[in-house]
C-alpha cells in the first residue's frame, strides 16, 4: 500500500507541475478519454516461482488473454507534444503445462497500471493522424488467483503471497486518430523482478503486456 501512495503522488504531482506550464496556458486546452481493449501477456521464467505454489514441476509456460480498460487526460506541451497520464486496469497472467500430464496451471493478476506517457502527434491529413509515445508505466496489484486444472479436477491455488504489489515498466507504443476516435497499440516491457523473495528463484520474473486499444475522447 505503501508503494500505490508513492505512484499516486508521484502522478498528482508530475499533473499538477505540467498545468502549471506556460506553454499549457494559451489555446490549447486538455483532452480527456476513455479506453478498451484486448491484454496478451506473459511472465517468462514463471514456473519457477508457481511451481512451488502447487507443488508439481512446469514443463513450459504461455501466455494469456484478458482484459483492459481506463481512462487518461493529456495536457498539451506543444502544439504536437503532449504528457499524459493514465489508468488502466488491465488482467495479466501465464499459464502454465505442468509435467507428465499433470494438468495446466493458470494465473490471472490484476493491476491498476498508471503510464506517465509523453506523446508526439503527427498528422496525416484533414482525418486522420498518428502518434507515437513512451514513458515508465507503474502497476498496482489489485488482486490474483490461481487455479490447478488436472485429471483429478480443478484446485485452487493461492498465489498472491508469490507475487509483488508493484510492477514497473517501460510503455511505449503508436496509436491512430480519426476524429474522437482512437486505435492504438501498446507494449510495456517489466523492468522489475515481481515475484516475492519468499520464493527463491534464479530468474527475475518480469511482466510483459501487450494491448490493443481503442477509445474515444469525450467532451
Amino acid at each position: 500500500m505503501r508503494s500505490a501512495r508513492h505512484v499516486l503522488s508521484l502522478l498528482m504531482f508530475v499533473g499538477a507541475a505540467v498545468l502549471a506550464q506556460p506553454a499549457a496556458a494559451g489555446a490549447q486546452t486538455f483532452e480527456f478519454g476513455v479506453q478498451v481493449g484486448l491484454a496478451v501477456t506473459s511472465m517468462p521464467h514463471a514456473g519457477q516461482v508457481f511451481d512451488q505454489v502447487v507443488g508439481l514441476q512446469s514443463s513450459e509456460s504461455s501466455s494469456r488473454l484478458g482484459l483492459a480498460g481506463g481512462g487518461y487526460i493529456r495536457f498539451p506541451l506543444t502544439p504536437t507534444l503532449g504528457f499524459e497520464p493514465g489508468a488502466l486496469y488491465v488482467m495479466k497472467g501465464v499459464e502454465l503445462t505442468e509435467r507428465s500430464g499433470k494438468g495446466t496451471v493458470d494465473v490471472r493478476i490484476h493491476y491498476l497500471d498508471v503510464p506517465l506517457l509523453v506523446r508526439w502527434r503527427i498528422p496525416l491529413g484533414s482525418d486522420y493522424t498518428s502518434n507515437v509515445f513512451a514513458g515508465p508505466s507503474f502497476g498496482i496489484k489489485l488482486g490474483s488467483s490461481g487455479k490447478l486444472e488436472g485429471p483429478g479436477g480443478s484446485i485452487e491455488a493461492n498465489v498472491d503471497p508469490a507475487i509483488k504489489s508493484l510492477d514497473v515498466g517501460l510503455a511505449f507504443g503508436l496509436g491512430i486518430v480519426r476524429q474522437q476516435y482512437l486505435f492504438e497499440g501498446r507494449f510495456t516491457a517489466g523492468l522489475t523482478d515481481v515475484a516475492s523473495t519468499s520464493f527463491p528463484h534464479d530468474d527475475s520474473l518480469r511482466n510483459k503486456t501487450f494491448l490493443l486499444l481503442v477509445g474515444m475522447k469525450l467532451p
